[in-house]
């Protein structure tokens, strides 16, 4: 428990005890915890306000905390009653300071109406109204996703909202009667909306033609993107939960007009179901523990619809971590990288979301500019059967070293575990070379994760560079540690790990450390060593 930790709810001092055991084996990485939320409600979404750089989050029952980060101190801003959204799963603000709360409600048995509130600041408090509403669209038995991620542009001018689908993987879903017979998605459901931030009172139609001609459909084929995020190049990043089947969670470079493939395509692989013939008594990827298999969801289905023509598939994690699959030909789980393949993008069931970046590009050279991810679902370190990812312990802190291609054209991705034992992360935002991470569901923990800053803690060592045809040669000497990363940039602002090497004795007392690398890649390419920790015992 950090000293001093409290919150300020009506004129009384609550202390705050703190919870789970977080903690962190990387060099240069340090944990903190700051104390728990409220107990009342879910702690759901956590934003930073740029106009004065302060944090709030808001609760599952409306209610509006600010939270100090360096003392873990909270102070209730506004009230649910305030505002009037019900089930608020999503909150951005503006450039302004404005706040936008995203939402839903049921209506009677068989609707959802999802809703977007906006609060403008003002003298005595937040000025509060409704910015737009959607048509009743049809609810289903098992998989509404609902309203629930959104993020400013940029340029204050629009707010994207993502509208979770109401199927597991396309099969069809028309319960309750509202839907017309073998209905599906609904022009509403699997998509990122685009709503003008100076709207009032705009009714979002349940039709995706209509969304379309109106500009209010950014892209579509999205299961649930959960959580939204810019780079500081200005692209923008989703993290996505796939289906019941065991197929991979993603990784997405949103844009606008793109088609990312579901119910067609989860992670980059076919969803069975959409082809003729499909038996699920064969189908090795079927999970007996979750929901679609268990109601029998998965089935032969002829009426599938066709595909798209053009769809664009996750970003590829090439590993160490959050990289396990199972093997649909023999069902057997296996890890990516260690039989050099890439996945897309991460293992099965992890639940990604909140996704931050160093967007101040203040860290140490292998995170600068780099994002990091939390997995909300506890995992199966040990087993690959059961629910839960396999293989791999998940409720952690992922440090995502993201490459774009030079013509442009995707991103490749190196996700590797910065901190672990956390219960139920929910959120996460970035200020300055802190994470501040909450959990979520009643009282659960607040954690600082403070990560290195400038150039690192890096030895005295000089790069020396040959070429001799497609090939360079870097030696590294000079240096004194237990790890040396390589790190490779096109424009000396970004960089990539490419090698990841550990310090022998033997390395030591030859002074020096050779690496060969192709160069394929046209134009100039730079290259940097950093090596940090204790050197090797003689």
């Amino acid at each position: 428990m950090v000293a001093g930790s409290a919150v300020v709810l009506s004129g009384l001092l609550v202390p705050l005890t703190a919870v789970g055991s977080v903690e962190t084996n990387v060099d240069g990485i340090t944990v903190t915890s700051l104390g728990t939320t409220v107990n009342s409600g879910r702690a759901i979404r956590m934003e930073v306000n740029p106009v004065d750089g302060s944090v709030f989050y808001v609760r599952s029952d409306g209610d509006i905390y600010e939270l100090n980060p360096d003392t873990g101190s909270q102070t209730r801003m506004v009230e649910a009653a305030d505002h009037g959204v019900v089930n608020p799963w999503g909150m951005a603000i503006g450039p302004d300071g404005t706040i936008y709360l995203v939402g839903w409600e049921w209506v009677s048995s068989d609707g959802i109406l999802g809703l977007v509130q906006k609060g403008v600041p003002g003298e005595s408090g937040y000025v509060w109204s409704r910015m737009a509403t959607s048509m009743k669209y049809g609810k289903s038995p098992s998989f509404n996703h609902r309203f629930n991620a959104a993020i400013v542009t940029p340029d204050g001018q629009h707010l994207l909202v993502n509208s979770g689908s109401r199927t597991d993987h396309g099969e069809i879903q028309d319960g309750y009667g509202f839907v017309p017979a073998g209905s599906r998605e609904t022009g509403l459901t699997a998509v990122i909306l685009k709503i003008p931030t100076s709207a009032s009172g705009l009714t979002l139609p349940d039709d995706r033609a209509s969304l379309t001609a109106s500009g209010y459909l950014f892209a579509e084929g999205l299961r649930n993107n959960f959580d939204l995020a810019y780079a500081p190049n200005g692209d923008l990043f989703g993290v996505e939960n796939s289906g019941d089947i065991d197929l991979p969670e993603e990784l997405n470079w949103l844009r606008e007009g793109h088609h990312y493939g579901f119910p067609w395509r989860m992670g980059s692989e076919d969803n069975p179901q959409q082809f003729p013939g499909y038996d699920p008594d064969e189908d090795k990827l079927l999970n007996p523990g979750y929901t679609a298999v268990i109601q029998g969801l998965y089935v032969n289905d002829p009426t599938f619809p066709p595909a798209p023509a053009v769809m664009t598939d996750p970003i590829i994690n090439l590993g160490p971590d959050a990289d396990k699959f199972r093997d649909a030909a023999d069902g057997l789980v296996k890890d990516a990288s260690d039989l050099g393949v890439g996945l897309a993008t991460f293992t099965s069931h992890r639940s990604p979301l909140g996704l931050c970046f160093d967007s101040e590009k203040v860290l140490s050279p292998e995170y600068r500019g780099d994002g990091f991810t939390l997995s909300w679902t506890s995992g199966n370190p040990n087993s690959s059967t059961g629910t839960g990812p396999f293989l791999d312990e998940s409720e952690d802190l992922l440090h995502l070293d993201l490459e774009k291609a030079a013509d442009g054209s995707g991103y490749v991705t190196r996700a590797t575990t910065i901190a672990t034992g956390f219960s139920g992360p929910i959120d996460s935002v970035m200020i300055g070379n802190e994470i501040i991470v909450m959990e979520w569901s009643g009282s659960r923990g607040i954690w600082k994760i403070t990560l290195p800053t400038g150039e690192g803690t890096t030895s005295d060592l000089r790069l020396e560079i040959s070429r001799d045809g497609g090939d360079a040669t870097l030696k590294v000497t000079e240096f004194s540690g237990s790890e040396l990363r390589l790190l490779r940039s096109h424009d000396l602002e970004s960089w990539f790990v490419t090698d990841v090497i550990e310090i022998t004795q033997q390395m030591m007392l030859d002074g020096e450390i050779e690496v060969t690398k192709s160069i394929a890649s046209p134009g100039r390419l730079f290259y940097m060593a950093t090596v940090s920790g204790e050197p090797p015992a003689p």
